[in-house]
């Protein structure tokens, strides 16, 4: 009946609606991932840059305490220098655990 109504657009409206909502919803989904990928180039320049500050931060570590080791390497080597070579003079605790005489 509507069928031969000049003016009726019903399954065309449908087919043209459901057609603009997938449009609108793929859209929607592009525009999502391209902010996801934005979201991930982000992370993973915040994960390099947490990496390499706390490698960094390490690696310092790593140089004082290897200074005060070799400060104190120098002062040890210093005493040891002081020492006095005859057994017993210097620390007499020495002459009864080893024979530096020999």
């Amino acid at each position: 009946m509507s069928e031969s109504n000049p003016f009726f657009v019903g399954p065309l409206s449908a087919s043209f609606s459901s057609s603009t909502k997938l449009a609108a919803a793929q859209s929607e989904l592009q525009a999502c991932e391209t902010h996801l990928a934005a979201k991930e180039r982000e992370l993973a320049i915040k994960r390099c840059t947490a990496l390499r500050d706390g490698l960094g931060a390490r690696i310092k570590a790593l140089i004082e305490c290897g200074w005060v080791w070799s400060e104190v390497g120098k002062e040890a080597l210093h005493v040891l220098e002081e020492m006095e070579t005859e057994p017993g003079k210097s620390f007499p605790f020495l002459f009864y655990l080893y024979d530096c005489s020999l």
